[in-house]
């Protein structure tokens, strides 16, 4: 079965419609080739070292995905879309299929305010598993 197209120039569209100046970057990969498309031309190099860096997590996380026999509770490389939100930037990771084995995605980075309402859910469960530790 064919892998589902990457629609990179479609997702970086529709994200830079909806977030406008909190759209930092987007890099697709396929295995270990990283091709940064785009990236805000007032942070470019903190965007590109953050892709590539992600980008290195990915491979080794899928490497180690296949030396377990495929198994991979890893955010980066189970699921088809994950967000990761830290204090200075959140990041989206769009794959075209589940499996662990996938070795081609889209990397998003966005201003933390843009992806604020998701990071007030999770900071919302978070305080309640902290409470009840």
């Amino acid at each position: 079965m064919a892998s589902a197209a990457l629609n990179s120039n479609e997702v970086q569209a529709y994200v830079y419609d909806h977030a406008q100046d909190g759209f930092r970057g987007l890099a697709v990969y396929d295995g270990d080739d990283l091709n940064v498309r785009y990236t805000r031309t007032d942070i470019e190099a903190d965007v590109r070292e953050r892709l590539n860096s992600v980008h290195d997590c990915i491979q080794s996380a899928r490497r180690a995905a296949e030396d377990s026999d495929g198994d991979c509770w890893n955010p980066l490389c189970a699921g088809r879309a994950s967000i990761q939100l830290w204090d200075d930037a959140a990041l989206m990771h769009l794959r075209p299929d589940q499996s662990p084995s996938v070795e081609r995605g889209i990397l998003v980075e966005l201003d933390p305010r843009v992806a604020a309402s998701c990071a007030d859910f999770v900071s919302s469960v978070e305080e309640i598993v902290v409470d009840e530790s």
